[in-house]
């Protein structure tokens, strides 16, 4: 028996499988039933013959609300009905977590829902395909982002977010009391890099967080998002620094089309990488 992470990783060569996640959609027609069940990379269907599977477990497993959380260990038969081209047997289930009822607001209904809704339900909200891909595409930028600056020779550090003064005049700072002393968050790590370039560190970056005190009109907010900076010695002109500025972008861009083809279909949104040099 194979306990499946990926459920789009199913084979029929897998036999029997143990997969896990939430119960998205379930059809009773009779003497069979279908259950949909989504986990973080996609939906597998489970079959249920009514006269080939434990007669308890059909009884319970079909009455569960949309969204409860369940562990299933079936078969795994190849179908031609299905997107995988395959679908489960189940011949026991554990449940992990019982959905309320009536639900907040769905995961795959169309229907619209008032903002206050879902960020009140955030942790359903999350579970919207199209909600999650923005969050892998993320992770994505960043992983490419930090492949970009290594290849470059960069190093990563880690500056302090708690600090005694600002680094940058123009931003409005967050004060905070730090202990028995007045404090800011920090609004970028600009001090601390020029000060690394001054150890031999000659390429450093940093992803972080950084905070600025500014209110806004629009929902990118900088009150706090997260900052990618670099800093770097030994340069002839600034032609360097937007040389390798145009580096790092190129590869993001190229990476973020090439590895998140499936998160850019759910979003329905192409990325057309510019020409360099740009």
């Amino acid at each position: 028996m194979t306990v499946i992470r990926d459920s789009s990783s199913i084979t029929v060569d897998d036999g029997t499988v143990t997969v896990r996640g939430w119960v998205q959609d379930t059809r009773n027609m009779g003497g069979i039933s279908f259950i949909v069940l989504r986990d973080r990379h996609g939906t597998v269907q489970l079959t249920l013959p009514k006269k080939k599977v434990d007669p308890d477990m059909f009884a319970t497993i079909t009455k569960l609300p949309r969204e409860s959380v369940i562990s299933v260990t079936g078969e795994v038969k190849a179908s031609n009905q299905t997107e995988l081209g395959l679908e489960i047997i189940p011949s026991s289930y554990v449940l992990e977590s019982e959905a309320g009822t009536p639900l907040p607001m769905g995961v795959i209904d169309k229907v619209n829902v008032e903002m206050d809704t879902r960020l009140n339900n955030r942790f359903m909200d999350l579970r919207k395909p199209e909600i999650r891909a923005v969050f892998e595409l993320k992770a994505m930028m960043v992983e490419l982002i930090e492949e970009a600056v290594r290849e470059n020779g960069f190093i990563q550090v880690y500056t302090p977010k708690i600090n005694a003064a600002g680094a940058e005049g123009g931003a409005e700072l967050f004060k905070i009391q730090y202990f028995d002393k007045p404090a800011f968050l920090a609004q970028s790590p600009q001090l601390y890099k020029q000060i690394l370039m001054s150890t031999g560190l000659d390429r450093v970056f940093e992803l972080g967080p950084a905070f600025r005190a500014e209110q806004s009109n629009t929902n990118r907010l900088v009150t706090e998002f997260i900052s990618f900076d670099g800093e770097m010695s030994w340069i002839e002109n600034e032609e360097e620094v937007m040389r390798m500025i145009e580096t790092i972008i190129d590869h993001v861009l190229t990476g973020l089309k090439e590895r998140g083809k499936k998160q850019l279909e759910i979003l329905g949104k192409e990325i057309t990488v510019p020409a360099r040099p740009y």
